[in-house]
């Protein structure tokens, strides 16, 4: 007869084993957190069968270019103490675009095409260009700088990002995330977006305590408008929000690993949805979804 105490133990996996078994990555980012909670269909289309876009958004595509033109501007602020020209920076923002769409199927608003968002995007450019933004405050410690292996709890994966700019400004740690939206932001929408700022202050608390420096958040909000507006938008980090987002994680991730999928149809969700014709069809398959 065996006794209870020499029966193997069960060792429970990792939760990062789990996040490689689900998705092929061995942690979350904020970006599939949010996926997930926008509609499970999509992130399972996305993250865990890898599906390649139908169509994509131009306004998605453009404010990635958007994101490339201020980080070429940044880098030439760090690496050679100058400001690039408007044409250098809309010449990385063609760059981009051109490897973004490749033979992708983009979705243009009625009257758009590459060449007017083009314009609407130099407008952004020179807007950024003449804002206090394009200047640094302080040091530049990192920019697009990458962080893994953020621990918030033992039962969820950990966590990695990309900020987009980290300054060091007297005793402050300045961790900023460049936005591009229709119309600007009010304090409620930074809000109500804080969730991933949070994760980027968890993620660059190392560096902060070895500049023994306090983080301060921000998003910089630049309008895809006819005259372009910035503006920067702070989120101030409490325990509270650390508590909630640290939950948000953790519901999200039970319900990854529980095979709990399902869309979520809404006119935001919907009308800029990269999987439309699979999702339409999904529910012959479902079944076979775990």
């Amino acid at each position: 007869m065996i006794s209870g105490a020499d029966t193997p133990r069960r060792t429970r996996p990792h939760p990062n084993d789990i996040a490689r078994a689900l998705t092929g990555r061995p942690y979350l980012t904020h970006s599939e957190v949010k996926t997930y909670r926008d509609c499970p269909l999509k992130w399972y289309f996305a993250y865990v069968q890898r599906a390649e876009p139908e169509v994509v958004a131009s306004a998605m595509i453009m404010g990635t270019c958007v994101h490339a033109a201020i980080e070429h501007h940044l880098h030439a602020m760090l690496e050679a103490d100058r400001r690039p020209t408007i044409d250098e920076m809309m010449a990385t923002y063609r760059q981009r675009w051109d490897k973004e769409i490749g033979d992708t199927l983009v979705r243009y608003p009625r009257g758009q095409n590459a060449d007017t968002l083009a314009e609407t995007a130099q407008r952004m450019v020179e807007r950024f260009l003449q804002s206090p933004f394009a200047t640094p405050e302080g040091e530049i410690i990192g920019i697009e700088e990458t962080f893994r292996g953020v621990k918030l709890t033992d039962d969820v994966p950990h966590l990695s990002g990309r900020v987009d700019l980290i300054e060091h400004v007297g005793d402050e740690l300045i961790v900023t995330d460049y936005k591009t939206a229709r119309s600007m932001w009010s304090q409620d929408t930074a809000d109500e977006y804080a969730s991933q700022l949070v994760l980027y202050a968890l993620g660059t608390k190392a560096i902060a305590e070895e500049l023994n420096a306090t983080v301060r958040l921000r998003f910089v909000v630049l309008t895809k408008t006819k005259e372009p507006k910035i503006k920067a938008m702070p989120v101030t980090l409490t325990q509270d929000q650390i508590k909630r987002t640290t939950l948000v994680v953790r519901r999200v991730f039970e319900s990854m690993k529980s095979g709990v999928i399902y869309p979520s149809p809404s006119p935001m969700n919907c009308t800029v949805c990269q999987h439309r014709r699979r999702c339409d069809a999904w529910h012959h398959t479902a079944d076979q979804i775990r």
